[in-house]
């Protein structure tokens, strides 16, 4: 008698079926997302911005515009009601609302947290029977996540047009 293949069984047959649906549905998908892709030079590690996303960008002249951007065509994109040319672009980087309304409370936090650090190390210090490590070890756990938590938030995340290479994605 002739057995069938273990590997076409019903539930196998199925599964295949079923991921092979995913791919395509997912790959139609990613095909009609437009935005800006950015491509690192040396890398080559990519970042899609998608449409409508909130960024930044400075051009050539050193302007600035924040906002929501969209596609015109494949060469130009319209931020804040101006037509700007993919060429003119000088930095891009996308703009959350919640990031910049962190990052001041990130830095003032981190000078709290160090002066802090620094007054309890200080007393701690002066404490009779107590360690002069126990007062280093709390100077020095005050400073770092201190420290932390200003760089944080002044590293910037500009995609420089020197180092990364913009190309529209339309969609079409």
């Amino acid at each position: 008698m002739n057995k069938p293949l273990p590997i076409l069984n019903s539930f196998n047959v199925k599964r295949i079926l079923f991921l092979t649906i995913f791919v395509f549905t997912s790959l139609f998908l990613h095909a009609q997302e437009r935005g800006i892709l950015l491509k690192n030079k040396s890398n080559q590690s990519t970042i899609l911005l998608k449409e409508n996303t909130s960024i930044k960008v400075q051009n050539m002249y050193g302007a600035k515009y924040i906002g929501n951007f969209t596609v015109i065509d494949d060469k130009t994109i319209m931020l804040q009601g101006q037509k700007m040319a993919l060429e003119s672009i000088f930095s891009i980087r996308s703009f959350t609302i919640g990031s910049q309304a962190a990052k001041p409370l990130l830095i003032v936090g981190g000078v709290l947290v160090i002066g802090v650090g620094m007054i309890a190390a200080f007393f701690m210090a002066l404490m009779p029977g107590n360690k002069s490590s126990t007062a280093e070890a709390t100077l020095l756990t005050g400073t770092l996540t201190g420290a932390t938590m200003i760089t944080i938030p002044l590293i910037s995340n500009n995609h420089y047009r020197q180092k990364w290479e913009y190309t529209i994605i339309t969609g079409k």
